[in-house]
């Protein structure tokens, strides 16, 4: 048909996401003919389209796609079928594991994927996209949290000291740390820790056919 049209769940997602992201470039919804007809991009028999690629750009970043990502799982609505992100894929309140991160191993571009449930899709009520802050959760330091630890905590006999062998971009030695990098390097290695904890877990509830040897 000539005149699809995103369903009216994943529309108002489109528009909000539009509206708290200003300058937002592209959200592609219909499907090219590289798509399978199965695919959620594929315009169904009523005309509407059941999934949104919310790209990256110039004025949205990964971070602000993660994010969307991750609040979409933690607020668990109804109308989700299946979100995608950075090789990794969860399900709503009907697929495989509702809600949990998972491998994903099928085509993907860098974008967060959303695809929407059919019996849902004419719900177009606003979605939340608060992100909430869970009991014990850490949220990503911001720059003027970085500055007022800086000010406030470090003094002359409490500075970070470069790992040996340190040097600058000139070839100097380095002998202390920026706090803004000692943390960034720090938080790096926990998502990567955190990232190995996932995939173990995943391995551990969902062993090859035999089980998994002890």
């Amino acid at each position: 048909m000539a005149n699809w049209h995103p369903n009216n769940a994943l529309a108002k997602l489109i528009a909000q996401w539009k509206a708290g992201n200003p300058g937002t470039e592209v959200v592609y919804t219909i499907a090219d003919d590289a798509h399978p007809a199965t695919s959620d991009h594929a315009e169904d028999a009523d005309g509407t389209v059941d999934a949104g690629d919310f790209m990256p750009g110039s004025n949205v970043t990964d971070r602000e796609l993660d994010d969307f990502a991750e609040t979409l799982r933690l607020n668990r609505d109804r109308r989700v079928k299946y979100v995608i992100r950075r090789q990794r894929i969860f399900a709503g309140n009907d697929g495989p594991r509702p809600w949990v991160w998972r491998p994903y191993t099928g085509k993907y571009h860098g974008h967060t994927h959303v695809s929407t449930v059919q019996r849902f899709e004419d719900d177009g009520r606003d979605w939340d996209l608060t992100r909430p802050t869970t009991e014990g959760e850490d949220m990503a330091l911001t720059e003027t949290d970085l500055r007022n630890v800086a000010v406030h905590v470090l003094t002359e006999d409490n500075i970070i000291k470069s790992p040996e062998g340190s040097v600058n971009a000139d070839g100097t030695p380095n002998t202390h740390l920026a706090l803004a990098t000692y943390v960034r390097d720090v938080h790096a290695r926990l998502v990567r820790l955190e990232d190995t904890v996932t995939r173990i877990a995943e391995a551990v509830a969902d062993p090859p056919s035999g089980g998994v040897d002890a």
